[in-house]
């Protein structure tokens, strides 16, 4: 297997994610600042499962091989499974029964799905969604001490990874990078007993295209080229959540 180039780096999403997570960071360190807090004011922490679907647009094909370029369109690919997400933020009082929350969601199962070619002589391959990773407001309402509406708006990011298989007419190769884009939610939340509360809510995430490049080698008549292929996808996802979490 050759190796991948990667466009727009790693390192980019890194310290924008950086620059994300010491705002968050700040914020909650002056939180105790903000005394008096009632009901669904402070920390929180929980987890959730439920159902997710996952878009991948754009996936036309760009081959050069020995100096010749070949176009191939690609459909659209959709990937279905069962999400875990991972968050905690800090809510503040703002007035009377409005809130404001900072919060960050990790996704951290892999979503993956495999793609058999209709050409014939095609190669098999499998994409990968993972490390998603959402940072966001939430303006809320509290209908009581035990009842909160709320909306979700902020960054997301994650990482898309296409493992193409050998075959006799070229070589394996792996391709990577992220895509940075939005994230749009709304939930409900009810407290069950002493600062443990169920929640569920739904999430559309929009994914920016994202430049994927790799180097391989293709196979004719006995003899072998050198190839590059270019990739440029976008997604969306959705995701529907049930879960449990804890408020401090």
């Amino acid at each position: 297997m050759t190796k991948a180039n990667i466009f727009g780096g790693d390192s980019q999403v890194v310290s924008r994610f950086r620059k994300f997570w010491m705002a968050l960071t700040l914020l909650t360190l002056i939180a105790p600042a903000f005394a008096g807090e009632k009901g669904w004011g402070g920390f929180y922490g929980q987890v959730s499962t439920g159902y997710e679907e996952d878009l991948l647009q754009s996936l036309n094909v760009v081959t050069t091989t020995n100096g010749e370029t070949k176009n191939e369109h690609g459909s659209d690919e959709r990937i279905r499974g069962v999400p875990l997400v991972f968050g905690f933020g800090y809510i503040f009082d703002i007035y009377k029964d409005f809130k404001l929350g900072v919060g960050i969601d990790y996704s951290a199962l892999t979503q993956s799905q495999v793609m058999v070619p209709k050409a014939k002589g095609g190669a098999a391959n499998t994409f990968y969604i993972q490390n998603r990773t959402s940072i966001f407001l939430s303006p809320s309402w509290q209908i009581d001490e035990s009842k909160l509406l709320y909306l979700k708006a902020g960054y997301s990011t994650q990482k898309i990874t296409e493992d193409r298989v050998g075959n006799s007419t070229q070589s394996a190769y792996n391709i990577a990078g992220w895509q940075n884009g939005y994230i749009l939610g709304a939930g409900y939340k009810q407290e069950i007993y002493k600062g443990i509360y169920g929640f569920i809510e739904a999430n559309y995430m929009q994914y920016n295209n994202v430049d994927l490049s790799s180097s391989h080698t293709t196979y004719s008549e006995g003899k072998s080229y050198p190839s590059t292929t270019f990739q440029n996808p976008k997604g969306i996802t959705y995701t529907t959540l049930a879960g449990i979490g804890y408020r401090f």
